[in-house]
């Protein structure tokens, strides 16, 4: 056991696997039934494990930083995991690599008050990611059927302040890999940041949501008026030819009875010449 648990932390690492759950669990729609999602999301998890595993490994050798060690994976189970639609997708990933950059910044603060290690660390950064992920499950709750209507106009605002947080946070962790620090910012003062950055993301998600809602509502109401005005047109036009074959059968009936009344006056010349203004 002990050398399954040291193989496990030399080649796998508590980081990379508190990363792949949380790629997984983002980019999986939680629904009924239970069995089948768990399923998915375990092999998700061993995929995005794999990635992670991977992309660490190239970024340790372009560029060690965490910037590229979460972006390349978070990227490439976007492309793998379909649940939500390609829009929807690319909102949440922006959602999940800042948060999960963010969760590093609250991790190391925890870790240096409370010396705990990587699987502090990597306990506190997936705490972090479920708190985000209830949160978005709360925003979306009733976005379900609607994601498919997300276009990359209503996305926009959350990939600009997602893009905003990530060159934040590049720029702090390349100044402190190649060793230059102009300005001195605390780690409490660095979590303050992330925790804002992330309020003002989620609260544009939030209103992107609501606004794409309210679009298809109204949308929807718009095809039902439409729907409803042509079926009055139709009622409309009915009515009007069942007035016309009303006037129709009363002119009709009168036509009859003066025939009627020429027969019976044996006037057989003005019936005739009736009968021929009639066919005319």
């Amino acid at each position: 056991m002990e050398e399954v648990a040291r193989f496990f932390a030399d080649n796998v690492g508590v980081y990379n696997t508190s990363l792949a759950m949380a790629i997984a669990l983002f980019y999986t729609r939680l629904e009924a039934p239970a069995r089948k999602t768990a399923g998915r999301l375990a092999l998700r998890i061993l995929v995005a494990l794999a990635l992670t595993r991977l992309f660490a490994e190239f970024s340790d050798a372009i560029l060690p930083n965490s910037i590229s060690w979460t972006l390349l994976p978070v990227v490439t189970c976007g492309f793998l995991f379909t649940d939500f639609h390609p829009m929807a997708r690319l909102a949440r990933g922006s959602l999940l690599a800042c948060s999960w950059l963010y969760s590093l910044s609250l991790a190391e603060l925890l870790n240096a008050v409370a010396n705990g290690g990587k699987l502090l660390a990597a306990t506190v950064s997936l705490a972090y990611m479920a708190v985000i992920l209830l949160v978005l499950a709360r925003i979306e709750r009733r976005a379900a059927a609607s994601d498919a209507e997300i276009t990359l106009t209503s996305v926009l605002p959350v990939l600009v302040t997602c893009a905003s947080g990530l060159v934040e946070r590049s720029t702090m962790i390349l100044r402190s890999d190649i060793g230059v620090d102009p300005y001195s910012m605390s780690e409490l003062a660095s979590v303050m940041t992330c925790l804002s950055s992330q309020i003002a993301q989620l609260m544009v998600y939030l209103c992107i949501i609501n606004l794409t809602i309210e679009f298809n509502e109204k949308k929807h109401l718009q095809a039902e008026r439409h729907l409803m005005e042509g079926r009055v047109e139709a009622l409309k036009a009915y009515r009007e030819s069942g007035d016309q074959l009303r006037i129709l059968r009363h002119e009709v009936k009168n036509q009859y009875a003066y025939i009627k009344m020429l027969l019976e006056q044996k006037d057989y010349e003005r019936a005739e010449e009736f009968f021929g203004e009639m066919s005319m």
